[in-house]
C-alpha cells in the first residue's frame, strides 16, 4: 500500500512538472493562438508534455529512441502520435509542424547542429524551435548534481569527475549498449537503439555527453542566419525565473545557498545576475528560434 501511495505520489509530481513545461513553453515563446498547431517534441520519455499539448488543443507528435519508453507511453496514451526514431533525420516531411520541442536532450546527441537543422526543415514558415538543455558553460551539472566549472572540455571534465568520484564507470567499462552512441545519433540506418537494462536512458554517460554551451549554439545560428531568427539561449528566462521557488529545487547545496543569498539583497542581486549574463553563467539555457517567413 506505501508503495502504491508513493508511485502515485510520483506521478502526480511528474504531472505537475509537464504543466508547468507546457505553461513555461507557451509564455517563454509568447504564444497567443496555438489552437490546432502541430507540435513536435523531440524525446518524449513519459509523455506527459506531449498529453498536456494534447488537451491543450494542439495536435501533438513525438519522437522517441528508447523502445521501452516508445512501448509505454503508445500504450498509455493511445490517441497521441507516436514515432519511434532511429536518431538520424526526423521521419516528418517539410514544413510539417508549427513548433518542435526538447527538455534536457541536446546534451546527449553527437550533433547539436544536426537537430537544429533537422526542426528547421520540419517547422512552417514562422515556426518556433524551444530547446531546454544544460549550459557547460555554467556552474552547475545536474546529471551528477555537481558544482561545475564552466571552462571544462571534455578531457578535463574527465578529469574533474573522477577526483570528486563522480564519473560512473558502468557507463562506460560495461557492455550496456548493445550499439555504439556515436552510430545511434549519426542515423547509419539503424531502426532502433535497443539496451540491455531498463536504467539505461538514451546515450548513457558522461562519455557521451555533448557538452554544449551558448557560443557553440550561436555558431549554429549564425551559419543559418538567412533562415533563423534569433530570440533567446535563456539570459532573459533565466533572469525572470530566478525565485525562491526554483532555488529551492537547485540540489546542489554550495550553489543553492549562494543563489539564497543573493536574492534577499537587491543590491547584490542586481550585480549578480549582470555578471552571470554577461559571461553567460546562466542555467539552464532556453534556446528559442524562429523559421523566418
Amino acid at each position: 500500500m506505501h508503495i502504491r501511495q508513493e508511485h502515485i505520489a510520483k506521478n502526480e509530481l511528474l504531472r505537475q512538472k509537464a504543466q508547468g513545461q507546457f505553461k513555461t513553453f507557451i509564455a517563454d515563446c509568447r504564444i497567443k493562438n496555438f489552437q490546432k498547431k502541430k507540435v513536435l517534441e523531440i524525446g518524449f520519455k513519459n509523455g506527459l508534455f506531449l498529453d498536456e499539448c494534447y488537451k491543450a488543443g494542439l495536435a501533438a507528435t513525438g519522437l522517441e529512441i528508447s523502445r521501452q519508453y516508445f512501448e509505454t507511453v503508445r500504450k498509455e496514451f493511445p490517441y497521441l502520435a507516436l514515432l519511434h526514431y532511429n536518431g538520424g533525420d526526423f521521419p516528418l516531411p517539410d514544413n510539417s509542424s508549427d513548433f518542435v520541442v526538447s527538455f534536457q536532450v541536446l546534451e546527449h546527441v553527437s550533433s547539436t547542429e544536426h537537430i537544429i537543422r533537422e526542426c528547421l526543415r520540419i517547422l512552417t514558415p514562422g515556426g518556433i524551435m524551444y530547446h531546454i538543455c544544460p549550459n557547460y558553460h555554467s556552474f552547475y551539472e545536474g546529471h551528477y548534481n555537481i558544482f561545475w566549472l564552466p571552462f571544462l572540455n571534455k578531457k578535463t571534465a574527465r578529469l574533474y569527475l573522477k577526483f570528486l568520484k563522480r564519473c560512473v564507470p558502468r557507463f562506460k567499462d560495461l557492455d550496456l549498449v548493445k550499439v555504439r552512441a556515436k552510430d545511434v545519433w549519426h542515423g547509419h540506418g539503424l531502426e532502433q537503439a535497443e539496451f540491455k537494462t531498463d536504467e539505461v536512458r538514451y546515450v548513457p554517460g558522461f562519455e557521451s555527453f555533448n557538452l554544449i554551451k551558448p557560443n557553440d549554439v550561436m555558431k549554429i545560428i549564425k551559419k543559418y542566419k538567412d533562415e533563423l531568427e534569433f530570440i533567446s539561449l535563456g539570459k532573459g528566462e533565466f533572469v525572470a525565473g530566478l525565485n525562491k521557488e526554483r532555488i529551492q529545487k537547485v540540489k546542489q547545496k554550495f550553489l543553492r545557498k549562494i543563489l539564497e543569498l543573493v536574492i534577499i539583497l537587491p543590491g547584490i542581486r542586481h550585480f549578480f545576475l549582470w555578471i552571470i549574463c554577461w559571461a553567460g553563467f546562466y542555467y539552464p539555457m532556453t534556446i528559442i528560434l524562429k523559421k523566418k517567413a
